[in-house]
């Protein structure tokens, strides 16, 4: 049974990098670890990165909510101001129109 998450690119190419160490002499094959643990290391890393990925996705969508409530906001805020003005102004300008008729 392999480990969540483990693809066999993943478990292909931990192998690999096992052996060729071995080729190389960099890996002392009576030092090495059992078969198998450096591709769980592998997969546990994996998991943890991704874990950490998800995390940040989840703040970052958070915090888009919130900017996104805060522009919603902002925006009801000076429609509202602007209709005020504009109601304002046509007020004026309609007293100003008045105020030069003739009156009869």
């Amino acid at each position: 049974m392999r480990a969540p998450g483990a693809t066999p690119s993943v478990i292909r190419r931990a192998s690999r990098l096992l052996y060729a160490g071995r080729l190389l002499g960099t890996v002392d094959p009576a030092r090495t670890d059992p078969p198998g643990r450096q591709t769980r290391i592998a997969l546990d890393h994996l998991e943890a990165h991704r874990e950490a990925i998800m995390r940040h996705m989840e703040e970052r969508k958070a915090a888009i909510k919130k900017e996104t409530t805060a522009l919603k906001l902002l925006i009801e805020a000076k429609t509202v101001l602007t209709q005020k003005a504009l109601t304002e102004k046509i007020e004026a300008l309609t007293r100003e129109i008045h105020a030069r008729l003739p009156s009869e």
